[in-house]
């Protein structure tokens, strides 16, 4: 796939330094899809798993948090948010249902990828 990746978190993973994991937000072009990758790197061995963003955000851990925030830290992203009934900023869109900040998430996401 020869997409758009931007990562929003990272964190570690276990007893090794090298031992971690990330997420990016990946835009596959060809079919116009958005989704979450989480790549992990342990000392028995690594993975990637890719998730749609509505299963993604029905979840609750830093890396969903992380995600909200890294699609409602600009302006144009926070009035979207606004507009559609978060007018919080990103704990208030936190606290959405999923169905709800997966719309916006790929509102948002397609708005920072096509400027």
């Amino acid at each position: 796939m020869d997409g758009i990746e931007r990562e929003f978190h990272r964190s570690p993973r276990g007893p090794s330094p090298a031992d971690e994991d990330a997420w990016s937000l990946v835009f596959d072009p060809l079919a116009k899809r958005i989704l979450v990758r989480h790549v992990w790197e342990t000392g028995a061995g690594s993975g990637v798993a890719d998730w749609d963003v509505t299963e993604f955000l029905a979840q609750e851990g830093a890396a969903q948090t992380a995600l909200v925030e890294f699609l409602f830290r600009d302006g144009e992203v926070a009035s979207t948010a606004r507009a559609l009934g978060a007018r919080g900023g990103a704990a208030r869109a936190a606290k959405m249902s999923p169905a709800r900040r997966s719309d916006i998430a790929r509102r948002a996401a397609l708005s920072r990828w096509t400027r």
